[in-house]
């Protein structure tokens, strides 16, 4: 996974989903401090997840979505339900590592 390559250096601790299935079922399993998320993902896409999730009251952490080719609309209706930021693929390291920098420094996520 790219960001299995992009942060092994830094300490953190990463988890994956492969669908947006298994990403809901982990966000309401566990707390998390930011959370990445593809816009289109298999069986639910983030966004629908996100709407789904603040249906059912639970706490969402910090959002950064992540599209190759999603409309702007798309994006702003992502912020209603709790993104902070969006990062257009193809993306770098720096990009990454920019934005949680700047969600820590906000303090909307949570640095262990």
């Amino acid at each position: 996974m790219l960001f299995r390559r992009i942060l092994r250096e830094d300490e953190v601790e990463l988890e994956c989903a492969g669908s947006g299935s298994e990403a809901s079922e982990k966000l309401q399993a566990a707390p998390y401090d930011i959370v990445f998320l593809d816009v289109m993902m298999p069986e639910i896409g983030g966004i629908e997840m996100l709407k789904e999730l603040h249906k059912k009251g639970v706490r969402v952490p910090p959002v950064v979505m992540m599209t190759g080719y999603t409309a702007e609309g798309q994006v702003k209706e992502a912020f209603q339900y709790g993104a902070i930021g969006c990062i257009f693929k193809p993306f770098n390291i720096k990009e990454v590592l920019d934005i949680l920098k700047v969600a820590f420094e906000n303090g909307q996520g949570e640095q262990k």
